[in-house]
């Protein structure tokens, strides 16, 4: 659509004065070469806005995958990991004035820490019940969680506003326009799954893994030591923080 540059203002005789009403000519262009870039441009930016967001998403269900391959244990509190990671970058930013990157260590060892407590003290108990029992165990944790978050951090939105990625973006052309934050993300997640995929198939450790998830008792029968290997599992959340 374009707006024709000569705008007149004509008076309406109104009683007490004069209200003047602008008017502008509008003139729609039906070229359909044109609405055929726009419709390019608006799809080639969905797409990748899309691939973005999804990568991110991935990598969050990434740790919740390997859990419930190994353990059998759907985690409901999962999503609440993730949020006390995020607080905890969040906070370590704020406190200490680091760029938001510098603090991805300290959310990976909160995680770490944060995993095995529930492991040891919750999670383990629960292994040794029904099914019904896993799943209203791990949701009572994640009420506990997420309420705790109310209660010290409160409901209002949390956001980082300075660093080295905030704020930029790369333009592509074609209306496709990719912020920088979210490229980090997208690239953090795709080296996570190559990390998690050497981890696996390369490793003594990922031989257990596979070993533990296909026969816990197997496994145990092979020397593997399968509390260990379950141990070390709820602290894979770290790698979605």
């Amino acid at each position: 659509f374009q707006a024709d540059d000569g705008i007149r203002d004509q008076p309406l005789s109104r009683g007490l004065g004069d209200v003047y009403k602008r008017q502008t000519k509008i003139t729609c262009s039906l070229d359909p070469g044109n609405r055929t870039m726009e419709m390019i441009d608006i799809l080639l930016s969905s797409l990748v806005a899309g691939l973005l967001f999804g990568s991110v998403i991935a990598l969050v269900a990434l740790g919740l995958t390997i859990i419930f391959g190994v353990m059998d244990i759907v985690n409901f509190s999962h999503g609440e990991f993730l949020m006390l990671g995020m607080y905890t970058g969040l906070f370590t930013s704020e406190l200490t004035g680091l760029d938001p990157l510098l603090t991805l260590p300290v959310a990976v060892l909160f995680g770490f820490l944060l995993g095995v407590v529930c492991y040891t003290g919750f999670v383990r108990y629960l292994l040794r019940g029904p099914m019904i029992a896993q799943l209203l165990g791990t949701f009572g944790l994640m009420l506990l969680l997420r309420n705790l978050a109310l209660l010290f951090f409160g409901p209002e939105d949390r956001a980082v506003m300075s660093g080295v990625l905030v704020g930029k973006s790369f333009d592509l052309g074609m209306g496709v326009i990719i912020p920088a934050t979210r490229l980090a993300a997208s690239a953090i997640s795709v080296l996570a799954f190559l990390g998690i995929w050497l981890l696996i198939n390369r490793t003594r450790f990922g031989k257990a893994l596979k070993a533990t998830a296909l026969n816990p008792q197997g496994a145990r029968y092979m020397g593997i030591p399968v509390s260990y290997t379950h141990l070390t599992l709820p602290t894979s959340d770290l790698v979605k923080i």
